[in-house]
């Protein structure tokens, strides 16, 4: 069952070389893969998702954070072995917009006027599969730093 979507042609394009190493390693040579595209695209295309997998399993496993930008909202995540926590600043009016601003921007008064939360949840699927969920709705990796500044931001 496959968890993550296939690589489009120009993601392929970027790993060339990620994929003739793989090719390699399942021991298929130059010549076998040209074959393989003409007599068996159906294989070529199994042998692609396959790929695919490898590769956002790889990445996910490395991400331990990540951010969404919206206009009235920032929300960051910390990825566990076992759970996700976010954090999330949300304007209640039009008078922020985060996608244009920097957090240390942000007044004392501006954060007065925000709603801060906070969760824990669980993994329903695997770790790696939210995290692929998330990015794919617009999240980004981030080294942690969004988080660790909204968490200053709680209410002591």
């Amino acid at each position: 069952m496959k968890k993550y979507r296939v690589l489009t042609k120009t993601e392929l394009k970027k790993l060339k070389d990620e994929f003739i190493e793989f090719l390699s390693v399942q021991t298929i040579t130059a010549d076998d893969w040209k074959k393989i595209k003409e007599e068996e695209p159906e294989k070529a295309d199994e042998i692609i998702a396959w790929f695919s997998e490898v590769m956002y399993e790889q990445w996910m496993r490395k991400i331990h954070f990540a951010v969404k930008f919206d206009p009235q909202s920032i929300t960051a995540f910390r990825f566990s072995a076992s759970n996700m926590v976010l954090v999330s600043l949300k304007a209640e009016s039009n008078q922020i917009n985060f996608t244009e601003m920097a957090l240390s921007d942000l007044s004392k008064e501006d954060i007065k006027k925000l709603k801060v939360f906070t969760s824990t949840k669980n993994y329903e699927k695997s770790r790696e599969e939210e995290i692929f969920q998330l990015i794919e709705r617009g999240c980004v990796p981030d080294d942690g730093s969004y988080f660790k500044k909204l968490l200053q931001l709680l209410p002591n």
